[in-house]
């Protein structure tokens, strides 16, 4: 079973839905857990919109004030979902594995960033002990769950203050004893921040080979030409992009490498909408 969690600071265009729709069918994601979609109700038609097909199960808690909100989605055919439990700060899932017939509680976090706040949050961790993963923005109230977080690979820092050089490491990905002992060789991943200032976070604990799907095998010749162009283009923007996103986790980038970084976000944007309106 492979997780995918990732702030989105806001679900509001379909630059965003098709960027995590992309993520999710690249690396076979079977359970998405979203924060901060700032939206106060969101639909089964908006899941599927993320999540490639209609065969899927959700739940959602909508936003309180401006900032907040909490989506997961899954895929019934690997959890069978047996009970909800949620508030402003969290959604927690939980249920068996299929197949295995595990129980496993999956929660999704997106924390209180005010002191005053944190003492409505502990319900979370109260009278924890049950097998499970936790996902989301902001861990140290977690620690006292005894979770245990895989070495994550990809980059050092998940966050970038916006229009800085400012790095941290908030979002997470944290499972029990249980989980870790039954899965010790899962891989822990962050990923290029392109349509958020965080970074999505994959943890994928299957042994499957991801690739990415060939094109159609009838489409006319100048067509094939046009779209390998176009995705050479796209690729070579994005390796430059990490390696630049890698680089300032070292040192201040200079103002031409943040020109070059500008730029190869205003391309892949660019591409992408056109995709969508394709």
């Amino acid at each position: 079973m492979n997780f995918l969690s990732i702030n989105i600071c806001g679900l509001g265009s379909d630059v965003k839905s098709a960027w995590i729709k992309g993520l999710k069918l690249e690396n076979k994601i079977s359970f998405l857990a979203i924060q901060e979609i700032q939206i106060g109700d969101f639909s089964f038609d908006a899941a599927s919109k993320l999540w490639g097909n209609n065969y899927l199960e959700m739940d959602f808690m909508g936003v309180t004030g401006r900032s907040g909100g909490l989506v997961s989605i899954w895929d019934p055919n690997l959890f069978r979902a047996q009970g909800v439990s949620k508030d402003r700060y969290f959604l927690h899932i939980w249920g068996h594995l299929v197949g295995s017939n595990q129980f496993i509680n999956i929660i999704n976090v997106y924390a209180p960033r005010r002191v005053s706040e944190k003492k409505d949050y502990g319900m979370l961790y109260r009278g924890w002990s049950a097998r499970g993963t936790v996902c989301g923005f902001y861990w140290e109230i977690l620690m006292r769950c005894y979770l245990i977080e895989y070495g994550m690979k990809g980059r050092s820092f998940t966050f970038m203050a916006p229009n800085s050089n400012k790095l941290s490491k908030i979002d997470r990905m944290l499972v029990c004893k249980y989980f870790f002992d039954k899965w010790p060789d899962a891989c822990l991943r962050a990923l290029p921040r392109l349509h958020s200032d965080h970074s999505p976070v994959i943890l994928v604990s299957s042994s499957e080979n991801f690739g990415v799907k060939p094109f159609r095998d009838r489409i006319k010749d100048w067509r094939k030409e046009l779209v390998k162009k176009e995705r050479e283009d796209m690729e070579r923007d994005k390796e430059e992009l990490d390696a630049l996103d890698i680089l300032c986790e070292e040192m201040e980038l200079s103002e031409e490498e943040l020109w070059i970084k500008e730029e190869c976000v205003k391309n892949i944007r660019e591409r992408e909408r056109w995709a969508i309106m394709d």
